[in-house]
Parts: C-alpha cells; structure tokens; sequence
C-alpha cells in the first residue's frame, strides 16, 4: 500500500501561505504593494496590537470591478502576468497572484471596492479560505481591505510571533522603506491610534525623507543623479561627517524596489573609501533603474533579493555615481561660534580668566623656566640653609587677586643654585593686567578642568596658595651668567610673541578652539594642544 497522497486543498493553502506571509508586515507589505499597482495617490495603514488583531489598508485607486473580487481571492490569479514571455520584464511590485490568497488563508478579511465610474461598490467577507459573504455596497473610489485575527487557525505560526511592540516596528520599517522611493505618494501609518508616518506625497523625495527620518538626517544629505550605459541611479547619499555606526541607514532599491543587494553595498562604501573614518558607513536611499529584462526579481518568497543579468555595470554605476556627489557636493562642516559668558562667581565653582597675551605667555613656550625669566624683571630667591630642600616639580599655582574680580595664573619655577651651592626654589608671580604695557588686554575664559596640573579644590584653598609680591628683588647670589643667559632669553621670546599681539578675543568652537582676530588674520588656539604645553 502506497504512502504519498494528495493534501487537502486546506492544509495546502496553510503551507502555501507560510511562505508569503511570516508575520503582519508580511502582509502589509503585500497589500501596500497592489495599492501601488493601482495607482494609488494616497494609501493609509492601520494597525493595532502590533496588526496581530486589526489591519486595514485604504487606498484612493483603481479599484476593483465586481466581477474580479471573487477570483481576487483565488491562488495564483492575477492582472498583471498574462503569458510566460511576461515573467522576463515585470515591471510592477506584485505579479505571483499568491498574496491575497494567502491572507484569507490565516485571517478573516472583508474588502470594500468600487471603481470611478461605477455608481455602487462592492463588499466581500472571506474567512480562512471560506466564503462568507459578497454584497453591493456604498463606498468611496478605490479599495479598502481589512484583516483580523492574523494566525487565529495556525496556533503554531502564532506562538512563534514576537511581542506587539516588535511586530509593529516591523511594520513601520516596512511602510517607511516603500514610502522613501514613492515621493508622489502619500503615505499615513496610524499605529493603535496614535499617527506615526505621513509624507507629504509632493513627488520631492527629500520630503519623504524628512517625513521618515527627520531633520537632521535630510540636512546632511548629497543628492545622487547619475547615468552610465543606459542605467541610472538616483537619491541621496550621507556627507562624510554624517557617517553612521552601523549600515541599517543604507537604503536600495532596483526600479522602486526596496531590496538587499551586496553589489550596490559594496560599491557604496568603496566610493566613499577614505572619506569616512574606519569602522563608519556612509547612509544612503538610492533608486537603481534598470531595464526589466536585465534583472530577475523571482528568486526570493518576499521578493527582497534580486539577480542581476551583470553585475559588474551595476556596481561601476553606483561608485562613479558616489563619487560624484562627494566630488561636486558640498561637504563642508558648519560650526557655530558663540561667545562665552562670564558666569556668576560661587563658592563651588570658579571660573578662571586670563588676558590674551597671558594665555600666549604662559602656554606658548617651552618651559615654565623661561616663561618666569620674562615676566619677572627680578625673582626672589629663599636661601634654604643647610637643609636639604624637597624637590619640587614645576606646577601651575592658582592665586586670586586682591580685589577678587578675576583669577590668573602663576607657577613655581625650577629650583635655582645659590653661591654656597645649596638650591633654592623660587615662587612665580602673580600676574595682573597691569604688568602689560603692549597691545590690547582680553579676557579669555578658560575651563577648569583645562588648566594644565591644577591643584585639586580639596587639596589647596586660594587663601593657602603661595603668593610672591612682584617687587621682591633677585637675591644677590645669582650668578652673572643667569642674568646674561635670561636677557638673551627674553630678546628670543620678545620676538616670538610679537606675532600674538594686538589680537581680539571673538570666541571658541566645538569646545575646543579659541578663536582670535587680528588685523588680516584668524588665529586658532587648539586648548588640548596648549594643556599638553
């Protein structure tokens, strides 16, 4: 006795319809498309808890004649393949005639149509392959479908479903993909309620954009428009500062067909090799328009994934057409300058400022050294006995001024070398706008935690930093030599700052650069870069 026998019609269907329809945005994505087939204008989605309970998709075409509705709903019927030589260009989004079968296989559905020139629509009522009802009805031009209770008779398949927050960003992903490369369309997703998508549909792919990714996405775009042996690419491309973390943003499609393709991949981040740092890819919606006979969409259930006749021209044409954009379009980064405000002075946070010179005094040259020989026109030296003195690195000391309306920065030099030999440490001064004869004082605001070797607040208070009076003189046990070795020194960095004078104070950027006017220059002073000075 044989073992293999026919499936029931049913059991066929439920198989049959697995492989179209997964999950709700399966099926969303499905009846989205035959609504563009239709020459829909504007196609609304709803759903709600994640479309397991409730989806209805509207659209504004063609509709159906009455005749039709019923054969709709059969397996493998269809408008759009009438022979086999058809199969070689299709040109439109659904051509299986598989979809709305496989629907009513795993839902109840109810249809309301009606066609422009008809005076009365139609309404049909399908449950799980089984016809419930089919009746005149009143209703606006086009066609509205409506499913309930996804997977009620496949508990398998539903148990195997994600969460309702999960299936429902599904279905936005989908919505929002076929809604970028169809501008003229307008497109409103209501999801249990609330309104989550609508694009404009002007026909202006950037709106679509904007409507689906925001502002900033669609501000930092470069517009894609090119034709090479008979294919084009059109769309958008991401500046190089716009780079992303990963490549979910990289969007394709192949004559408007949203799909996955490593060729288009690949040529993209090729052409934008070298332009975006290691580990970042470039976003992208670009639309490649090939003629149909040249690309095989029938070879992925959910049509995703195509075959290209030759690949070799579809990858040259979309990393010439990457970089051409980058080539001619505008790539610049925009920064915003604002000038800092003083803030007010409290007990836990003090702010510290300096004059323009001074900051180019003190973080402009080499050594702590050579900076305390030319501010200082004498130093004061504490013999330190027979004692052996600690040994003290040169730091940066905070010291506040008497009238207390600003700060400036003071440092202890390197110990120096009495007569007897025995070293002694000298304490920096402490500056003040008045020590500056030359050009024009400014202040300039400098962040706490910039300031090179600043001692820690709990550590020293301004009342316990040392402070040397500016007219204590040289101790007279520094050698001749010193005094001739520190005046060439000061002749050299006379010289050296000469450059940095007469200089106005207009702002900093991107929390980094300190930015100076002179008279037919702009001067950058990279603080990281001064810190490590």
């Amino acid at each position: 006795m044989g073992i293999i026998h026919v499936l029931d019609k049913s059991i066929a269907e439920l198989i049959a319809a697995g492989e179209v329809v997964e999950r709700p945005s399966s099926a969303i994505k499905e009846l989205v498309e035959n609504a563009i087939d239709a020459g829909a204008t504007a196609i609304t989605i709803e759903i709600q808890k994640g479309g397991m309970s409730f989806m209805r998709v509207t659209d504004n075409g063609c509709g159906f004649y009455p005749e039709d509705v019923k054969n709709a709903f059969l397996r493998h019927a269809t408008s759009k393949v009438q022979k086999a030589e058809d199969l070689d260009a299709i040109s439109t989004m659904g051509f299986r005639g598989e979809a709305l079968a496989s629907i009513a296989a795993v839902s109840r559905v109810e249809l309301l149509s009606r066609r422009e020139d008809a005076v009365e629509g139609v309404r049909y009522v399908i449950d799980a392959s089984e016809e419930v009802s089919c009746e005149p009805a009143g209703c606006p031009v086009g066609t509205t479908l409506v499913i309930r209770d996804l997977f009620y008779n496949t508990p398998a398949r539903l148990k195997f479903l994600k969460k309702d927050s999960s299936e429902a960003n599904a279905v936005t992903g989908i919505v929002e993909k076929i809604a970028l490369v169809y501008p003229h369309i307008s497109f409103r997703l209501i999801r249990d309620g609330e309104e989550k998508l609508h694009t404009p549909g002007d026909g202006q792919q950037l709106s679509a954009i904007y409507a689906v990714f925001g502002r900033d996405f669609a501000a930092g775009l470069l517009p894609v428009d090119y034709t090479m042996n008979g294919i084009s690419v059109k769309g958008f491309v991401s500046k190089p500062h716009k780079a992303r973390a990963n490549r979910s943003m990289q969007n394709f499609y192949v004559n408007h067909r949203y799909v996955k393709s490593r060729t288009c991949a690949v040529a993209l981040e090729e052409g934008f090799k070298h332009a975006v740092m290691v580990g970042r890819f470039p976003a992208c919606v670009l639309d490649v328009c090939i003629p149909a006979q040249s690309v095989d969409v029938n070879v992925h259930p959910a049509k995703i994934e195509v075959r290209f006749e030759n690949e070799k021209p579809i990858f040259d044409l979309v990393y010439f057409a990457v970089k051409n954009a980058l080539r001619t379009g505008d790539v610049t980064v925009e920064g915003k300058i604002e000038k800092s405000v003083a803030p007010v002075r409290q007990k836990d946070s003090v702010k510290e400022r300096m004059s323009a010179q001074e900051f180019q005094r003190i973080f402009g040259e080499k050594t702590a050294e050579s900076i305390g020989k030319k501010a200082g026109e004498s130093s004061s030296f504490k013999a330190a006995g027979a004692q052996k003195p600690e040994k003290k690195d040169s730091s940066f000391l905070l010291s506040a001024l008497e009238d207390g309306s600003s700060k400036w920065i003071s440092f202890d030099v390197s110990p120096s070398h009495s007569e007897n030999g025995n070293p002694a440490q000298e304490k920096g001064k402490v500056y003040s706008p008045n020590h500056w004869t030359k050009g024009r004082l400014l202040d300039v605001e400098v962040e706490d935690d910039l300031l090179p070797q600043r001692l820690s607040k709990e550590n020293t208070s301004l009342d316990e930093m040392p402070a040397v009076s500016p007219q204590k003189s040289v101790s007279n046990s520094v050698p001749e030599e010193k005094e001739e070795a520190g005046s060439l020194e000061q002749q050299t960095i006379d010289s050296v700052a000469e450059p940095y004078e007469n200089l106005r104070y207009i702002g900093e950027i991107f929390h980094t650069y300190i930015l100076f006017e002179g008279e037919n220059r702009l001067v950058l002073v990279d603080k990281h870069a001064a810190h490590e000075r």
